[in-house]
């Protein structure tokens, strides 16, 4: 690819990513940190919370061991492990942390299985519960998303007081290339896609 090419890419994705910040809720100013990652032209990720439908553009912010953070132009944003949800702040959600290495692992491999998950939730009055949850990985087949062939996993998951299903398109590597995950009861749950690969 020439520079010119490559030059203009990084353009458009930067003045896409302006232009999303209106759908996200941004009537000012995005954070100082998420419009240094957004004219430095990194990786980034369209996100929408499934239930209201409020979409939030989030810039890669660091990987920090398996732990990739991501913010959106408020500040708020989310953490992903090996693409999966890790933890969310701000945007109401009260997703402090979550443990879903074993579905990982399935994910990964390309399996199926049973993976217990653990979140790490905020209360109303600010204490830290934490829930355990038995997730059954599935293999719903191929799918087409866009131009890319991937296969659908569905992880089911249910703990005492609460069920939910997370979906995962993965391409021919394994790489999660669209999501769908649990956030928790405030905000439900929210898709991932990346907007710009890194």
């Amino acid at each position: 690819m020439t520079r010119d090419v490559t030059s203009w890419i990084g353009r458009a994705a930067r003045a896409l990513l302006l232009a999303l910040l209106p759908l996200a809720g941004c009537s000012t100013a995005p954070a100082p940190r998420f419009a240094a990652l957004a004219e430095a032209g990194g990786p980034a990720l369209q996100a929408a919370f499934v239930d209201s439908g409020a979409n939030i553009p989030l810039l890669h912010e660091a990987r920090r061991g398996e732990v990739d953070s991501w913010i959106g132009p408020g500040g708020g944003g989310l953490a992903l492990r090996y693409g999966l949800l890790a933890g969310v702040r701000g945007y109401g959600a009260e997703l402090l942390a979550a443990d879903a290495s074993a579905s990982a692992a399935l994910l990964a491999a390309g399996r199926t299985g049973t993976a217990p998950r653990s979140h790490r939730y905020l209360t109303g009055d600010d204490r830290a519960v934490t829930r355990h949850y038995t997730c059954d990985i599935s293999d719903q087949g191929p799918r087409t998303l866009d131009t890319t062939e991937t296969r659908l996993f569905h992880e089911a998951c249910t703990g005492e007081t609460e069920r939910f299903l997370n979906l995962y398109w993965l391409d021919a590597t394994g790489r999660i290339v669209q999501s769908r995950q649990w956030t928790g009861p405030a905000r439900g749950a929210i898709s991932l896609r990346p907007l710009r690969p890194g």
